[in-house]
């Protein structure tokens, strides 16, 4: 094992990129269909429902998904990251506490 990984050839394997729903953040499960294992399984329920359904469209549209200890802005124009990013930053100056709650809609 040692003169393996001793060898300047082996490297690893690059990874397969971001999930293509824009407002995701994981990383692709796979190379096909390019989709985050929880994305890649709604996108197949959604197509089994529609097989005419856009692709491109569904990816710009779907939400993220929930990860009640953390908050995206992906997906969201760079004025409005801007925005929410400004209001944050001017809650931290007057030293307010903002909870999850208070940034995302639900």
């Amino acid at each position: 094992m040692e003169e393996f990984l001793a060898d300047p050839s082996v490297i690893p394997l690059p990874g397969f990129g971001e999930c293509d729903v824009v407002a995701c953040d994981r990383i692709r499960y796979g190379s096909r269909p390019g989709f985050c294992k929880a994305h890649g399984t709604c996108w197949g329920q959604e197509f089994q429902r529609d097989p005419h359904l856009d692709r491109t469209t569904w990816c710009r549209l779907e939400p993220v998904i929930e990860d009640m200890n953390s908050v995206t802005l992906r997906g969201l124009t760079p004025l409005a990251q801007a925005q929410v990013l400004y209001g944050l930053y001017g809650r931290c100056r007057r030293e307010m506490k903002t909870g999850l709650g208070e940034v995302r809609p639900w």
